[in-house]
């Protein structure tokens, strides 16, 4: 297939190879000179309202901030998720002169050798993965990673403090049922799952899920009451003990819609164990959970849910689903990917004269790292007013640093030596190994959490906000 395919300004790209299987039509050239050009390159739809649409975001706030350029069209999308037609779609992101590419997701950790030989010196932004290699071909690969084991501790405990919150009855009075008891059973009982197995892109929020509820049960559990896991047959934290990394009692082995009900997770978490509250790590599948109807006649109503990844909440605000998000545990895609942009190696910066250069400071420069984390890239949201959530505000004090009692006005900051709680929790989980069956161990879940009780006890920092 040779076509004269018309760009802009009535350039030409001849011979597009047959392979592709992503377009036949070359896309347009990215807008910028040389070195403003960034062109995100997707693993799906670019609207996917997850990974793609934030890091697309995040692309277009940075080319109109840094240049005043308008990005609508920097971007190439794959026609699914195969390496195929993923390295199709790097192919196009060459074509349309990128300057810097994003790979949004860690999906695209099996094609980052292909796409560091096609881009060469080019910065390549990967959100949510690392290469794994130390090798030169990655010398210019900024590997971005997240603090969701954080966002799942502070969701896990903001939805437990709201859910054990007693009714109230039409005279204001306290009545002995619990707001969170979908089930009707008098308990609450979380229940998670995730698509496949990955420490720092899925398995993360899952860890800190257990460790929000043991820190909660440790601290309330006596006032408020305890609250239970659906994925252990005794629902005791503590019983977790986790030996096969495909095993359908967490991980669906997909990312697929439907791959939660045709593997039974979701039946099992809330007919055969009666979860109340459900976080699904796995994309799509979110729907799996929502669309489902309890089987068992003893439940008497519908699971709630924690959001994952970005705010879905408002993906599905004003439908059916309404009333049923508690919080969304994000990632900041589009702050995170604009922040590595502005230290990509590749791209020119903008003078105070309004000219361009390149960078001259290695401290400027992230190409080849895993930099640090910043404190919003990985949050639990609040309800901005519209009822989307029941949470409205939080209860785990995280920020416990510089500007602890504003987390929008330090969350965009680096995470520092400030943040003690912050470190803790990051230090302890990345010293637990690589695999799954490594840290997902309930015994050492909580004892941490026993560890962090006695540290706020002892005013190292402060575990919870003020409840006035």
């Amino acid at each position: 297939m040779k076509k004269i395919l018309p760009l802009l300004g009535g350039l030409v790209i001849t011979s597009i190879a047959s392979t592709s299987v992503v377009s036949c039509i070359a896309p347009r050239y990215a807008v910028g000179s040389p070195g403003q050009r960034v062109v995100v390159s997707t693993s799906g739809r670019i609207n996917d309202h997850s990974f793609n649409q934030d890091a697309y975001i995040g692309m277009k706030n940075f080319v109109k901030s840094e240049y005043g350029l308008d990005g609508q069209n920097n971007y190439v999308e794959a026609a699914d998720t195969s390496s195929t037609s993923v390295v199709s779609a790097y192919r196009l992101a060459k074509l349309k002169r990128a300057d810097a590419v994003i790979l949004p997701g860690f999906n695209h950790i099996t094609t980052i050798a292909a796409a560091a030989k096609l881009f060469g010196e080019k910065t390549i932004v990967l959100v949510d993965g690392t290469p794994g290699s130390t090798d030169k071909l990655y010398d210019h690969v900024i590997s971005v990673l997240f603090n969701s084991q954080l966002g799942g501790v502070q969701a896990a405990f903001d939805a437990a403090y709201w859910a054990t919150t007693k009714v109230r009855d039409a005279q204001g009075n306290e009545t002995e049922k619990m707001q969170g008891d979908a089930s009707g059973d008098g308990k609450i009982t979380f229940g998670t799952f995730a698509g496949a197995s990955n420490k720092y892109g899925v398995d993360n929020y899952m860890w800190g899920l257990l460790l929000g509820m043991d820190l909660f049960n440790k601290w309330y559990g006596e006032t408020r009451g305890y609250v239970r896991l659906a994925n252990t047959d005794d629902y005791k934290i503590e019983s977790v003990k986790v030996t096969n990394t495909s095993s359908y009692d967490w991980w669906t082995n997909n990312f697929d819609l439907g791959g939660a009900t045709k593997s039974g997770i979701v039946s099992k978490l809330v007919d055969d164990r009666k979860a109340d509250i459900i976080f699904p790590v796995a994309g799509p599948q979110i729907e799996d959970v929502l669309n489902y109807h309890p089987r068992s006649s003893s439940y008497k109503g519908l699971p709630y849910v924690i959001g994952i990844d970005v705010d879905q909440a408002e993906i599905f605000n004003g439908s059916a689903y309404h009333g049923r998000f508690i919080t969304s545990a994000i990632k900041n895609v589009h702050s995170a990917t604009k922040i590595a942009l502005q230290h990509a190696q590749s791209l020119v910066n903008k003078k105070v004269d309004g000219s361009y250069a390149a960078k001259t400071s290695a401290d400027e420069v992230w190409d080849g790292t895993t930099p640090g984390r910043y404190k919003n890239w990985s949050v639990d949201l609040l309800d901005d007013g519209s009822g989307k959530y029941k949470i409205s505000k939080h209860y785990l004090r995280l920020f416990d640093g510089e500007n602890g009692d504003n987390p929008d006005e330090a969350g965009s900051l680096p995470v520092d030596a400030s943040d003690v709680l912050i470190n803790f929790v990051n230090n302890a989980f990345a010293d637990l190994g690589t695999t799954a069956i490594d840290y997902l161990n309930g015994k050492i879940i909580t004892k941490l959490a026993q560890e962090i009780i006695d540290k706020a006890r002892n005013e190292e920092f402060r575990l919870i906000y003020d409840e006035k």
